[in-house]
């Protein structure tokens, strides 16, 4: 009886045994897909476990670099067709090892003052150009803006002056141009402007070949409003350390090196610290059109019934013998006809003591130097007629 029962427990065909759940889920198609999405589970928490790593690492050791961090979630790119700038009316922090600055950005996503003045009679001084104009590197009041004003106020005896900062970092001639014609100048004009340029990367930086006309004037339009492609990118790199360091490896910079000259004992200078040296490279596109944008804007100034002046800005000095400033010159070769400081110039060896010795960027003492020979030359070339019909000046 056990032998019959052992022999009835057998199955009558042994390819039909049952199989183990492993090997089933190895054989059949739906043990297959099993193993698939298991897989696909797997290796996507990996993924983002390693995401979460770098994102930590980053956030706690990557800061010789600085991050602007966005506070408000609902953003995006401030991009439209004056070009770069902030997501309008927000709240933002840039902090490196050096310093952590918080700042906020007024309606039309430019650096806004601590200071807000209702008076729409006010003499407005609008100041344009780089990271060195809207100086995140200190607070608002430490800077040379703020400082301008401050000067001119009490200059003039009056409060019923301010100064604007269109600077954007990262943006050099070309985009001032179209910051100009559709923000500073477009609705309500100020009653001057401060063209502040950076040479060292004003004349080398980003001017498209199709951005000028065939006679060598800059377009009046180019850039468009962003794209949801521009708003993600925007929003990744400032929520995120990990989106940022991704973006600057593969950025593409579209400025090349600066023209220079090299002397025979092998040093190499920028093309502008030398009017001689300008002569050979006054031909070349880069410099051809960064001339040609600063007559532009000028002969706009010019035609908008504004004020128009330049202030050379840097954190280099190629002071030399007290003679005239070499860009100065270059601009009167190139008839660009108005007045002009050339910070730079003024300069002496010491000239790093003005800057953050990493970030490279003017410190508050680099502002005040520049707000002690910006706010003299303005107060002095400047027509403030309509704020004070008396000079206040011998």
């Amino acid at each position: 009886m056990k032998e019959e029962g052992r022999t009835a427990a057998l199955p009558a065909d042994p390819g039909g045994a049952e199989k183990s759940p492993a090997e089933e889920c190895r054989t059949t198609p739906s043990g297959r897909a099993i193993r698939l999405r298991r897989k696909v589970c797997y290796t996507a928490t990996l993924i983002v476990l390693l995401l979460f790593v770098a994102e930590f690492a980053l956030r706690c050791f990557a800061t010789e670099r600085p991050w602007v961090k966005n506070h408000n979630w609902i953003s995006g790119s401030g991009h439209t067709v004056a070009g770069p700038k902030f997501w309008p009316s927000t709240t933002y922090t840039i902090s490196t090892d050096e310093y952590t600055v918080h700042f906020r950005t007024n309606a039309r996503g430019y650096r806004a003052a601590e200071e807000s003045i209702a008076s729409p009679s006010a003499y407005r001084i609008a100041f344009v150009g780089d990271s060195y104009t809207d100086a995140l590197q200190v607070e608002y009041d430490d800077t040379f803006c703020a400082g301008v004003q401050s000067y001119l106020r009490r200059a003039f005896a009056s409060k019923d002056l301010r100064t604007e900062n269109y600077g954007v970092s990262g943006t050099g001639l070309f985009a001032y141009w179209h910051r100009i014609l559709h923000d500073v100048l477009d609705s309500e004009p100020p009653n001057a402007l401060v063209l502040c340029i950076n040479p060292g990367n004003d004349f080398t930086d980003f001017c498209p070949d199709d951005g000028f006309a065939a006679d060598g004037t800059p377009l009046r339009d180019y850039f468009t409003a962003a794209t949801l492609r521009n708003h993600v990118n925007t929003w990744a790199v400032q929520h995120s350390a990990l989106a940022l360091y991704v973006y600057r490896k593969y950025k593409i910079y579209r400025a090349s090196k600066p023209l220079q000259s090299t002397e025979g004992n092998g040093r190499t200078e920028p093309w502008w610290t030398r009017a001689e040296m300008a002569e050979s490279v006054l031909g070349t596109r880069k410099v051809r059109n960064a001339l040609s944008l600063v007559r532009a804007i000028v002969a706009e100034c010019r035609q908008r019934d504004v004020q128009c002046a330049i202030l050379i800005l840097g954190n280099t000095s190629y002071a030399t013998d007290g003679s005239q400033s070499p860009i100065t010159e270059i601009f009167r070769k190139a008839g660009i006809q108005c007045p002009i400081l050339d910070v730079c110039h003024h300069m002496d060896s010491s000239a790093k003591q003005y800057a953050f010795p990493m970030d490279g960027h003017l410190n508050r003492e680099g502002h005040r130097f520049v707000t002690s020979h910006a706010a003299p030359f303005l107060a002095g070339k400047l027509d403030f007629s309509p704020l004070c019909p008396q000079p206040p000046f011998p």
